[in-house]
């Protein structure tokens, strides 16, 4: 911003968080959210336009800067990048049902306890530490969906010979720790971290991918996962394990998606088992998947420029 000051340029942030409001560990204190604050207002007033990477990201930023102008922002979603594949209906054709996650999870355990502790349940250094809202980051690691399936698996225990949890990425304790908690070492394949072209050979090879959201109290979800959209792209069906927000919105707009609600693992473990059977059916709505390619997104990019 300053080189723009300098040059006279129009200067066009893109925000993929709100600064602010970012809620991924507490801040030392008080103070050190108003600098963000303070920051974050500076950026925003000196901006010709402000790129957001999801609606709800915008409406954050509207809520603590009610002085910037709302046509000042520009909502443009991250894209689809390779070929979009025929989307191929999930059901137990085999004797197996591969439900595959890619990437991190996002979630920190000690991070976690910060957010949801009182101040006199932490140590002394950390007695000032403030939060501006709560966000559960707990909600995007697999745990409630490992809750469903352990209903599923209760329920209809042959379901356990059939159902399977596959996983690329860097293996962290806790949730070696949660896969051990639910009884299902024999059901979760840790498959360690792959290159991109086996990514993609990975999610062609499954038959759902999971998405899973955080959750923010007396708010929506404003993250938008980049794998959605590879999963998007791949034709696979999606076991939404996600809040209100933002990447609920786009998973159902896609019509390839159902939804799991989270804290109703009962209902979610039917629902589930219906799309296992093939009693849910799916029907993408390719209209909107082809609207989040990359060409049309830059074409949106290029008239905010132009």
């Amino acid at each position: 911003s300053k080189i723009c000051r300098k040059y006279s340029l129009k200067f066009i942030p893109d925000f993929r968080d709100a600064w602010s409001q970012w809620v991924i560990t507490p801040y030392a204190t008080y103070f050190h959210y108003l600098l963000t604050l303070y920051y974050e207002k500076k950026i925003l007033k000196q901006a010709y336009k402000i790129i957001t990477a999801t609606p709800q990201l915008k409406s954050d930023f509207l809520g603590v800067h009610s002085d910037i102008k709302n046509d000042k922002f520009k909502v443009i979603l991250n894209s689809i990048s390779s070929e979009i594949k025929p989307f191929s209906s999930p059901g137990v054709k085999k004797n197996k049902f591969v439900v595959g996650y890619v990437g991190s999870f996002y979630y920190n355990p000690d991070s976690h306890s910060l957010i949801y502790s009182n101040w006199w349940q932490k140590k002394p250094y950390q007695w000032l530490q403030y939060i501006p809202r709560k966000e559960n980051w707990f909600y995007r690691s697999p745990y409630f969906f490992f809750s469903i399936m352990k209903v599923l698996f209760e329920q209809y225990p042959s379901l356990q010979e059939k159902i399977f949890f596959h996983y690329v990425g860097n293996v962290a304790d806790w949730l070696i720790e949660m896969v051990s908690n639910f009884n299902l070492e024999k059901n979760v394949v840790f498959l360690g971290f792959k290159p991109k072209d086996q990514v993609r050979m990975f999610i062609e090879e499954c038959d759902a991918m999971l998405a899973t959201s955080i959750k923010v109290e007396s708010g929506r979800d404003y993250c938008i996962a980049g794998k959605t959209f590879d999963y998007l792209a791949a034709g696979k069906a999606i076991i939404a394990v996600v809040n209100d927000g933002d990447q609920r919105d786009v998973l159902v707009k896609s019509g390839i998606s159902i939804v799991l609600d989270p804290d109703q693992e009962v209902e979610s473990a039917e629902t589930f088992l219906g799309l296992i059977e093939n009693r849910v059916i799916l029907k993408p709505n390719y209209k909107f998947i082809n609207s989040l390619v990359s060409k049309k997104n830059t074409r949106l990019l290029a008239n905010v420029i132009n």
